[in-house]
């Protein structure tokens, strides 16, 4: 499979979690704050400069929790309140029952590792995720090369709308970082889109946010703690 339909296929998988899991209508756990306004009908959305490196990978930091991902080559740490699920266990159906999502919630998790998601992590409160993916990386692909085909392929696989292109710094390592926005049918959402290149494969480490008060600034914590596992 080429380059480009390997993108896109990720891209896919961005755009189905979109669609199941933000948006006004979004199914909140039972414990999460009810959402009573309106929701905003604009993307207007205030996007900070991107900084050049980021903070070096290490110990998750106090209000984080490290998640080892080493069956698909990586670990990061998310926010505690956050839903992780590690979609590469061998027993999912235990960790569901362990996990005792809302159903919702549950179907969004299973949609995931159908599309091939090796990690999932959810803000049910903030309407925000990240999921991480991995594809092959074929012989010469460049980091230029990979921007221009993602960039491309956001704005032609769902009219996304492209904020900003830059290269940020991920475990050592020159790293692309894309900001764009989008609807995926369910109101307004303003994604951050990472492409980690590693010897044979590229991860792909997309967050998703509907709501215009998320804390945009927990996106570049969690690349922070991301790290390869050899």
């Amino acid at each position: 499979m080429n380059t480009a339909r390997r993108i896109l296929s990720s891209l896919a998988v961005l755009a189905m979690i979109g669609t199941s899991c933000g948006g006004p209508d979004a199914a909140t756990a039972a414990d999460a704050p009810a959402k009573t306004t309106a929701p905003d009908t604009s993307i207007a959305l205030k996007i900070t400069a991107v900084t050049t490196t980021l903070p070096p990978s290490a110990e998750a930091p106090d209000g984080f929790e490290y998640h080892d991902v080493s069956s698909a080559g990586f670990g990061l740490a998310v926010p505690t309140r956050w839903v992780a699920v590690n979609l590469t266990t061998d027993d999912l159906t235990a960790l569901l029952t362990d996990l005792d999502l809302d159903p919702d919630t549950e179907t969004l998790v299973l949609q995931g590792m159908a599309g091939g998601v090796a990690l999932m992590a959810i803000d049910i409160a903030e309407n925000t995720n990240v999921n991480v993916i991995s594809v092959p990386r074929q012989a010469g692909e460049s980091l230029d090369n990979i921007e221009s085909l993602a960039a491309a392929q956001i704005e032609q696989a769902f009219g996304g709308t492209i904020v900003s292109t830059d290269r940020v710094e991920v475990d050592g390592m020159e790293t692309v970082k894309i900001v764009y926005e989008a609807d995926f049918g369910t109101g307004p959402a303003e994604g951050h889109q990472y492409y980690i290149v590693a010897d044979s494969e590229i991860y792909i480490a997309t967050f998703t946010t509907f709501s215009q008060a998320a804390d945009r600034d927990v996106f570049a914590q969690v690349m922070g703690t991301f790290e390869l596992i050899s």
